[in-house]
């Protein structure tokens, strides 16, 4: 048997992380919630992510500071994905800097479907 991918969804907007979280529990995936930078490293100490949805405007962290914690979150999680209000050249900047994923908020299911498709 397949073990159920988990995803993690790092957000303080709790109506986004409701919409984000009904999308990956219909799409089979086991979801956990953080709402902090500091939640985030606490789990993924603990927990292996398929995929980590991480907002770029946590109230603990900027996103210059969000860039610098990359390869921590990264160590348990296969793929790393940015959301957030911020500028377009802001989420260019956090690419660029990460070569992970940024999408403006909120994220839509389609987006949302392709990065799955191409994270298997």
């Amino acid at each position: 048997m397949t073990p159920i991918k988990k995803v993690l969804i790092a957000d303080n907007d709790s109506a986004h992380t409701k919409e984000l979280t009904l999308f990956f529990l219909r799409e089979g995936y086991a979801v956990e919630t953080a709402r902090t930078t500091k939640e985030i490293i606490e789990m993924i100490c603990n927990t292996e992510y398929h995929l980590i949805l991480c907002d770029t405007t946590l109230p603990d962290t900027s996103v210059t500071a969000l860039s610098s914690k990359v390869s921590m979150l990264k160590s348990n999680c296969k793929h790393l994905v940015f959301m957030g209000n911020n500028s377009g050249e802001e989420l260019m900047e956090l690419y660029k800097a990460t070569g992970n994923p940024a999408f403006l908020k909120p994220v839509q299911n389609i987006i949302l479907k392709k990065i799955l498709a191409a994270k298997q």
